[in-house]
């Protein structure tokens, strides 16, 4: 009887967590397909709108703090908080409808999403046994690939039928009922904070991590991983419009099929990882975008071939991306939230780095198959640093706290 209350405890968790996380995730992407409206409704120019998503990258910087904020203080409360913290933004957007404060609350979400997903996926690698770990933090990343293929259409239909004001209301209460419904029904986790961490105490795990070899390993990973991803990807629009002479509204259908490579890339992280092993999945991913990201510029003459080797792409990334959180959780067995708060910062830094570089390149050389090469030999880093310096067991004594 104990072991099926603690199964539902468990099971319910995931489903407020995952829920939770289609609503934040639907406030960081609802943008990008609606750059054009939302920047006429608030009487700016496109790059103003375009510069404000650029800042959003940039607060993932963050991370240490608000890791440190969660280990110190307990990972439900700061889970929480963020959710109550967004829905507040966005009453305050909905309130006041000019580019001032949508770019405030914009920034607001921003800081709540770096402190939500560490959190929760310290969280549940607290209360988630971690040869169960995979499928339960796979089922949760669903809500990436999920928001994207819901918030398309629903922003799209209240923009068109009214105001960006309307859907930050829709926004804070979502945000608002996920928020009560994780203060109310998320099991409490202080049974792995008994000892309360000082100051001093949270300083030394993060000089674990900088002397850990694996820890290190992890955030080269993540860093090389999404950087090569940003590299080739922030161009392949530009490249297809060239190539194809797509429309605007063909290009608008990639989207759709990258929401589904994602969610099939999720998909096999529930189904296999905790069976065949997180690690040999991240590695296969890595593998296989490093090999797309050197194949697609060669496939310039036939598009249902790109589109393939797009599709590949994104399930590649997602899976290895997925796959490795799992598996970074037990780097740091006591410090989870600090740990995933860096791997965080890590794939900030790769997002930042990856578009900026990989933009400036192809303006300067108009090559995308040497943009695919560079990706490709990023990525490949991203499969060394994996397979040499991160080891999968259920616990990593060697860096435990």
């Amino acid at each position: 009887m104990a072991q099926a209350t603690e199964d539902t405890q468990k099971s319910r968790s995931i489903l407020l967590l995952t829920l939770a996380r289609l609503v934040m995730d639907m406030t960081r992407r609802f943008v990008y397909p609606f750059v054009g409206p939302i920047a006429a409704q608030l009487g700016v120019s496109p790059a103003a709108v375009q510069n404000v998503l650029a800042s959003q990258w940039g607060i993932g910087l963050t991370g240490p703090l608000f890791g440190t904020l969660a280990e110190r203080y307990g990972h439900k409360r700061m889970i929480v908080i963020s959710l109550f913290g967004m829905s507040a933004a966005g009453w305050v957007g909905a309130a006041f409808p000019v580019f001032g404060v949508w770019a405030f609350v914009m920034v607001c979400f921003g800081f709540g999403k770096v402190l939500f997903n560490p959190t929760m996926q310290a969280y549940l690698g607290n209360i988630i046994p971690y040869n169960q770990r995979g499928r339960a933090m796979g089922i949760v990343e669903l809500s990436w690939a999920g928001s994207l293929l819901i918030v398309a259409p629903l922003a799209g239909f209240v923009l068109e039928q009214g105001t960006l004001q309307a859907l930050f209301v829709i926004f804070a209460i979502l945000l608002a009922s996920v928020a009560f419904g994780s203060l109310v029904y998320l099991p409490s986790d202080e049974a792995t904070h008994k000892v309360k961490r000082t100051s001093s105490q949270l300083l030394a795990d993060w000089g674990v991590i900088l002397r850990s070899p694996s820890a290190l390993g992890a955030l080269l990973f993540a860093l090389t991983l999404v950087g090569a991803n940003e590299f080739f990807f922030i161009n392949y629009g530009l490249y297809m419009e060239a190539n194809f002479d797509l429309p605007l509204t063909a290009l608008g259908t990639v989207t759709i099929v990258i929401a589904l490579a994602e969610a099939l890339g999720e998909f096999v992280v529930i189904a296999i990882a905790d069976r065949v092993g997180k690690k040999p999945l991240a590695l296969l991913g890595a593998l296989g975008a490093a090999l797309a990201y050197l194949v697609l510029p060669a496939l310039n003459m036939n598009l249902p071939l790109t589109l393939v080797a797009l599709f590949v792409m994104f399930v590649s990334v997602e899976t290895a991306i997925v796959a490795s959180i799992p598996l970074f959780t037990e780097i740091m067995p006591n410090a989870k939230a600090i740990m995933m708060s860096a791997n965080g910062t890590a794939h900030a830094i790769g997002r930042a780095a990856g578009a900026a570089i990989g933009g400036a390149f192809f303006a300067a050389t108009g090559d995308f198959a040497q943009n695919g090469v560079i990706a490709c030999v990023i990525g490949l880093i991203a499969f060394v640093m994996m397979w040499f310096a991160i080891s999968e067991r259920n616990t990593i004594q060697a860096n435990s706290v």
